[in-house]
């Protein structure tokens, strides 16, 4: 579905000011179950593997599907707040607007990820959460390191193990 590409988007890329890390993750989500739930009229089940309208937007109803992934993306707003407090990570809220923006834009064909738009991250959510921890340095999360080596081994270094965390 749409949110986990969101989910990845907001990962690896507040009313009068930048959104807080929590808003930036409830808005989207509140966001993309409306937008989903706009187009359901556009919906091809026949572009996705069968699968129903309800199983593809996580629930019968906006309401449902804001509820089931905030449950889902809870615990990665969590873990991006967590990071970003430990100095592990920075975040851009100016960066996060600009990205919820882009969201907002898509067609429903990307919103719902058909004929031809897959899992497209609009280029603004990138430099969302900048990864300040340098290679061979300790990090908890892929965000959390400043290459694209991810973060791996024992004991978890970015750069550690083989690179397939990403």
């Amino acid at each position: 579905m749409k949110l986990r590409s969101v989910a990845l988007a907001l990962v690896v890329a507040g009313c009068g000011g930048d959104p807080s890390i929590s808003d930036l993750f409830h808005d989207e989500v509140s966001n993309v179950c409306h937008r989903v739930f706009d187009c359901k009229d556009q919906y091809d089940a026949s572009m996705h593997t069968g699968e129903t309208f309800e199983d593809y937007a996580g629930g019968s109803t906006v309401d449902e599907c804001v509820t089931n992934a905030d449950g889902f993306l809870g615990s990665a707003a969590d873990e991006a707040q967590a990071a970003v407090d430990a100095k592990r990570v920075k975040y851009d809220g100016a960066q996060a607007q600009k990205c919820l923006d882009a969201f907002d834009a898509e067609t429903c064909d990307e919103v719902l990820e058909q004929n031809g738009q897959t899992e497209i991250t609009p280029t603004a959510c990138a430099g969302v959460f900048t990864g300040l921890v340098a290679t061979g340095g300790s990090c908890t999360e892929d965000i959390d390191c400043a290459s694209d080596d991810g973060c791996d081994g024992a004991p978890m270094t970015c750069g550690g193990g083989d690179g397939s965390a990403r």
